[in-house]
């Protein structure tokens, strides 16, 4: 075996290596080298390797054959054939086949344009296997490395047997890639259901998810997300769905918006739109919301200036309510404008106390009554910490209120006087008391004189609260409280003296280990010792395989007795993963689940599967998902953005 290197100058910039384990010829009037067998020529980052190649050196030009191997940057193709421009990077590789993570790649011709590759009938797929378990046929492809996958005509194949069509398949291969989910099911409501979901991304910091679902009994679902998050200037997402049920004819939909936008240095504007077609809508189409029942929705918008000292928000809301009888939502209230200012605490020069004022004027419209009012009001207030010891601390405040309304033609002019008075007692450095004393008069209307002709006698807050809280680290706490009414009223809203005394409250979350954490709140009632409600959940995990999480809630007043929440996530073995939560209300003897979900995930070579069972209410669905596990471009999140941005508006998902 003889290797001949060979060396040439290539317009005195460039140099290119060329090596043969068999004949090499150079023709120096033609400035042509002709190699055969393990042919290797490089130059930079280009390599090309073949059983024959013929290079033309001034037009820095390559044709090669027989196992043809090309390396150009970041992109390596293999094939039977190739013709290429080495000084930019272009020409053809015939018989091709390559890998860019992840996908996997062939096809008869490939032209390849500086980083990115186009091709014609092509096949892809991101399963590693020599007889992969599926792929995708394409009629022509663009490859762009570390940007997209686009091909046209699509037909996606299992086995050689096509199951999906795209006419267009986009693959984001930065940061931001695109999702399409399918998942066909059926519920006793809406018969057969076939749900679809495409996800991509819309801008550098924008996303969009369309959604396009099929009911057997109702017709056509159509919706639109849009999330979009710019760290510290914006934020917000509008979420719109409509369906006409073809049985009744009856148009349902829902708009859902929210936005946060930073206007300036010190302006920022922030609103939400929510608005319905009817208080079931979440029951049948959009049922991962747990408020399954909306009998009012809220809507509002605030312009907000904050300084070091101020704050001053211009703000709307408006409250609507679900009216049986017209079948809508009809307004129950509004208000409009409404200017807030706070005036943060602050020491004036020589002065031995800090003061505070808080202001706010607003119109407000209700329903009841039909009536329209101005209403203004000013807090004005001084407080001071006294430090008693390097433990103890006192706090006085004393302020004043003035109300003022304008209804109709009448004016009327309400004052309010109150102090409080706290005690706090630091125990050791994680557990303090604190005894706070609240008073707090009213006038008579349009008067200064304390309105000692109500039942209250005037006198609306007079009691003693006190406070006891532990907390040796932030995710672990004890917080127990109560207080005590000294009030008095004609007609005597307290048989005994124990009854003066508000529920005892004790709240507590505890880490018990690693694997085990437990939330407790109780609240006590004194006067009848016994329990006024009671809610506590208990979350085991023992490793990242398996989680247990079981919550009780009841409240004394409640006709429905108590309630019981259960989850529980299990895999049985690498593959198998069971999900269940149950939600049962627990009334005497009697236990009914109210709403129950069982899922089954199965995770294979390149696909994954789950098949979900959910019944709520009167309504059972059953769903089956199958997709493929395409994996997220190396040190990039899959996601278009943070789920966390989109938990933070959709916190059910």
């Amino acid at each position: 075996m003889l290797l001949l290197p060979f060396c040439a100058v290539l317009n005195a910039v460039e140099q290119i290596e060329i090596k043969a384990a068999g004949n090499l010829s150079y023709d120096e009037k033609a400035k042509r080298v002709t190699a055969e067998k393990d042919v290797d020529i490089s130059s930079g980052n280009f390599r090309m390797t073949g059983q024959m190649m013929d290079i033309d050196l001034d037009n820095q030009f390559a044709i090669a054959s027989g196992s043809v191997t090309l390396k150009d940057g970041e992109s390596i193709i293999y094939g039977d054939r190739c013709e290429y421009f080495y000084s930019t990077s272009t020409g053809n590789v015939y018989g091709a086949y390559g890998y860019y993570y992840p996908w996997a790649f062939k096809g008869d011709k490939i032209f390849k344009s500086k980083e990115d590759l186009y091709m014609g009938k092509s096949q892809f797929t991101t399963c590693g296997l020599q007889h992969p378990h599926y792929y995708m046929s394409v009629k022509s492809a663009a490859l762009r490395p570390g940007k997209s996958l686009v091909a046209k005509s699509a037909v996606v194949k299992i086995h050689d047997i096509p199951v999906f069509y795209y006419p267009t398949y986009k693959y984001s291969m930065g940061e931001r890639m695109t999702s399409f989910d399918i998942y066909p099911g059926y519920n006793t409501y809406d018969g057969l259901i076939l749900k679809g979901v495409y996800g991509f991304p819309v801008s550098m910091n924008s996303y969009s998810k369309l959604y396009l679902d099929w009911f057997q009994e109702q017709g056509i679902g159509k919706g639109l997300e849009y999330n979009y998050y710019d760290p510290d200037k914006i934020k917000g997402t509008t979420y719109l769905y409509h369906v006409k049920e073809e049985k009744n004819q009856m148009e349902r939909w829902t708009v859902k918006s929210a936005h946060w936008q930073k206007l300036s240095p010190t302006w920022s504007m922030q609103g939400n739109l929510n608005y319905q077609s009817d208080e079931y809508f979440n029951k049948y189409y959009f049922a991962e919301n747990w408020n399954r029942l909306s009998s009012d929705i809220r809507s509002d918008l605030a312009f907000t200036r904050q300084t070091s000292k101020t704050n001053l928000q211009l703000s709307i809301n408006r409250t609507d309510v679900f009216d049986p009888a017209q079948n809508k939502y009809v307004i129950d209230q509004y208000t409009l404008p409404r200017l807030d200012l706070t005036v943060f605490q602050f020491k004036p020069k020589y002065s031995p106390v800090y003061m505070g004022l808080n202001t706010s004027l607003y119109r407000n419209y209700s329903r009841i009554g039909g009536t329209e009012a101005w209403n203004a009001s000013v807090d004005c207030f001084v407080t001071q910490q006294y430090p008693v010891s390097i433990r103890t601390t006192i706090t006085p405040r004393l302020g004043a209120v003035e109300n003022w309304r304008l209804l109709m033609d009448t004016q009327t002019f309400v004052t309010n006087y109150y102090s409080a008075l706290s005690l706090r007692q630091r125990i050791n450095w994680f557990t303090h008391m604190e005894f706070t004393h609240n008073y707090r008069n009213r006038t008579m209307i349009n008067s200064q004189e304390t309105d000692f002709q109500a039942n209250d006698f005037g006198i609306e807050a007079n009691n003693l609260s006190a406070l006891l809280y532990v907390s040796q680290k932030s995710s672990q706490y004890l917080r127990m409280g109560t207080s005590y009414d000294y009030r008095d009223f004609r007609v005597n809203n307290y048989p005994t003296n124990l009854s003066r005394l508000a529920a005892l409250g004790t709240e507590v979350y505890t880490p018990l280990g690693s694997k085990l954490a437990v939330y407790m709140n109780h609240q006590y009632n004194v006067e009848f010792s016994s329990t006024a409600s009671f809610q506590t959940e208990v979350t085991y995990a023992p490793s990242d395989r398996a989680s247990f999480s079981m919550g009780y809630f009841y409240v004394a007043t409640s006709t429905d007795g108590f309630q019981l929440n259960n989850q529980f996530n299990f895999w049985l073995g690498s593959k198998w993963l069971i999900a269940l939560s149950l939600m049962s209300q627990v009334n005497g003897g009697d236990i009914r689940i109210i709403d129950e979900r069982l899922k089954i995930y199965r995770t294979l070579h390149c696909w994954e599967t789950s098949a979900t069972y959910h019944k709520r209410g009167e309504i059972e669905e059953y769903f089956f998902n199958i997709g493929l596990k395409i994996p997220a471009p190396k040190a990039k999140s899959q996601a278009g953005y943070d789920a966390k941005h989109e938990n933070e508006f959709y916190p059910w998902r």
